[in-house]
């Protein structure tokens, strides 16, 4: 693939971007990747359905089945405390 960025834009770009085709790209893939508006209804359909309620907290780790559930606890210990701290820093739920 080329590292072209369109020409009415490159003045810009690299006034502002240290590299403006990789800004350029995550534009455009952003763009195609978006949320058609039938998704974005189902999404909120299944939140309400399934009773999801701010802030939603993720986890990820890296260790096998078994090793984690020796640690499980204790990452769910810092969930908590992380959102107890998100839920009462943004009110705005």
């Amino acid at each position: 693939m080329p590292q072209a960025i369109p020409a009415d834009l490159a003045p810009r770009l690299m006034r502002l971007h240290g590299h403006p085709f990789v800004w350029w790209i995550a534009q455009f893939v952003s763009f195609l990747f978006r949320f058609q508006p039938r998704l974005v209804t189902d999404v909120e359909q299944m939140k309400k359905k399934l009773g999801f309620q701010h802030p939603i907290v993720g986890l990820v780790t890296a260790a096998t089945l078994v090793e984690m559930c020796d640690h499980l606890t204790h990452y769910f210990c810092h969930i908590c405390i992380f959102s107890d701290t998100i839920c009462f820093s943004f009110t705005a739920y």
